[in-house]
């Protein structure tokens, strides 16, 4: 045994396994021991030349980038964060060549730079997704239907759905989706309205022109049109069950367009302007952000909230429920961690947890005539409804959401079983027809 522990102290963790597997070299001998006993049972896997899926970027340093660090550099033209920038030079990802200060350069994070030095690396060649079959994307589109008529159609949008293309979106997002569908079939349809790619819910679109012009004045004056969104919220906000407050602030875009992000700044209207333009020096671009908050319902590790967002910024319930007590929507990973310790037995995964905010309600007054309104509910997802049963919240409190005076029963809320859970998805299944106002 002592002969045995001798050699495995002077074994290099890559001769303990013999090939099998390889750890990085930051692994400890002991640790390589271990795996060192598993991976002969491990499915041997063919090797992969990574240069195949590489392709080689270089950018030269120009005189207004002389002297910067080589982190700096790397993050900027590479469109990445510091952290991977940092990553990427210490494992030798990144390399400088084409001039004579090149070759003595030394490769570090924080390295300075000279004009005329050539920074090159290795990327990941976009990967080419297949195309969607054009009758696959017309049923998906009608299968989530909630309300159609000869105006609007709403969807029940799903969590891994992009409205818009972006910088992070690669893959088909409903603006593409819904450009094939009109090539297709003829139609007019129109993006009106738009949620987060993580947000689920409630999703409006105009079937004429007409009809996207007149919803975007609803949207722009902001009173007729009442949207409600449903957030379980960690840790629990310092508030009673039934409680309602509201939340007013600036907000203002922050970052690079792939590292965007909405700060909160105080609010004024000493210092604002009736247009929501703000006066200052420092902020030219804040915009007012309000919201009301009514608490469902509130359990030791997580909150149930209705968010009644009275203007429509980007990112703003989220923001604020950052702002708010410091905590933060489930499964938000921009302005919160996702996932807290205390909370990670409640999910199946912590490391990929969707994010739970859901639009539940759309109301449009006057839609019909005079006095005559419309309201659309989108039923909530399936992982929306473990979370509350297995976090103890009444999920009853979904309809209570519906109501124009939300009155939140006094009783302790029980946790619902299995037959009453089914029963509410009956309840709130989704029909295709259109609902009554």
């Amino acid at each position: 045994m002592l002969r045995t522990a001798k050699l495995l102290k002077n074994t290099s963790p890559l001769t303990l396994v013999q090939g099998v597997y390889n750890p990085p070299v930051s692994m400890s001998k002991r640790t390589a021991e271990r795996w060192a006993k598993v991976a002969p049972t491990i499915k041997k896997q063919e090797k992969v030349d990574l240069r195949e899926k590489l392709e080689e970027r270089e950018f030269r340093v120009e005189e207004n980038d002389h002297g910067a660090l080589m982190f700096h550099f790397v993050a900027k033209k590479f469109g990445i964060d510091h952290g991977t920038a940092r990553m990427k030079i210490v494992n030798r990802e990144i390399w400088v060549k084409g001039s004579l200060h090149a070759q003595y350069i030394d490769l570090h994070p924080s390295s300075k730079l000279k004009a005329g030095d050539i920074v090159a690396g290795g990327v990941l060649k976009k990967v080419e997704f297949p195309e969607t079959p054009i009758q696959e994307i017309i049923d998906s589109f009608n299968a989530g239907i909630l309300y159609k008529d000869q105006h609007i159609i709403v969807i029940n949008k799903n969590e891994n759905m992009a409205v818009h293309a972006g910088s992070k979106i690669t893959q088909d997002n409903l603006g593409k989706m819904i450009d094939k569908i009109n090539n297709e079939t003829g139609s007019e349809l129109r993006l009106v309205h738009r949620l987060d790619k993580a947000t689920t819910g409630c999703l409006i679109f105009a079937r004429t022109k007409e009809a996207a012009a007149r919803i975007s004045e609803l949207f722009r004056e902001g009173k007729r049109i009442r949207k409600r969104y449903l957030a379980l919220v960690i840790p629990p906000l310092q508030l009673q069950k039934g409680e309602t407050v509201t939340i007013e602030t600036g907000l203002v875009k922050t970052g690079d367009a792939r590292n965007e992000r909405m700060k909160i700044v105080p609010w004024s209207n000493a210092l604002f302007n009736l247009d929501d333009s703000f006066q200052g020096e420092s902020f030219k671009d804040v915009k007012r952000a309000e919201t009301k908050v009514t608490v469902l319902s509130k359990r030791k590790l997580s909150t149930f909230l209705l968010l009644e967002p009275v203007t429509g910024r980007k990112h703003q319930l989220r923001s604020h429920m950052n702002y708010f007590s410091n905590s933060f929507i489930i499964g938000d990973y921009k302005y919160g961690v996702g996932c807290t310790k205390k909370y990670r037995h409640q999910v199946s995964d912590p490391h990929k947890v969707p994010l739970h905010l859901h639009m539940h309600s759309l109301k449009i007054e006057d839609w019909y005539g005079e006095g005559q309104h419309l309201q659309v509910h989108a039923p909530l997802p399936s992982f929306w409804r473990k979370s509350l049963m297995s976090s103890g919240h009444d999920t009853s409190l979904v309809q209570v959401a519906l109501d124009d005076t939300v009155q939140v029963p006094t009783k302790k809320p029980k946790v619902m079983d299995k037959d009453a859970l089914i029963l509410l998805e009956k309840e709130e299944g989704i029909d295709i027809e259109p609902q009554s106002k």
